[in-house]
């Protein structure tokens, strides 16, 4: 969306269980959020992909995968894995706000309005989300004015 980005990378989550291979996940998440401050989001996804394939219930592995999948217009796949992430972590706006703005790039304005108001639900102060609400809301008016003409 415009004006806005998706949500920073969430910091490992306390709660998730040691997984055997969870050091190998988490220094591919490393290595997966360098190559993303490079701007290197197919190296970026790579990594990510392979972090999950070793620790599936990671949420800041999820959330990573949705905003570089969002990033590189995959926007199926990242709406899937936000979905993942609210999954895991069901108090988090940032997923919300994550999910809102993958179901806006793909026209469902109906989906992103109630992922950004479900993050406010959450969080009354996340103004991401009550950006992004705005927007959405903007857009359905535009888009039924266009169709009343």
């Amino acid at each position: 969306l415009e004006g806005s980005s998706p949500s920073a990378p969430q910091p490992l989550s306390p709660q998730t269980p040691k997984h055997p291979h969870a050091q190998k996940a988490l220094d591919l998440l490393d290595r997966g959020r360098q190559l993303q401050t490079q701007g290197r989001m197919p190296d970026a996804l790579n990594a990510l992909l392979e972090a999950e394939t070793l620790n599936p219930q990671e949420v800041a592995i999820q959330t990573d995968l949705a905003i570089t999948l969002l990033r590189l217009g995959l926007l199926d796949r990242s709406a899937r894995h936000s979905r993942k992430a609210i999954s895991l972590d069901p108090k988090s706006p940032k997923h919300q706000v994550n999910l809102g703005a993958a179901l806006y790039e793909l026209r469902d304005f109906q989906g992103a309005a109630d992922a950004f108001g479900k993050a406010l639900e959450l969080d009354p102060s996340e103004t991401a989300a009550r950006f992004n609400l705005a927007n959405t809301y903007t857009e359905v008016q535009m888009y039924s004015a266009s169709i009343k003409e």
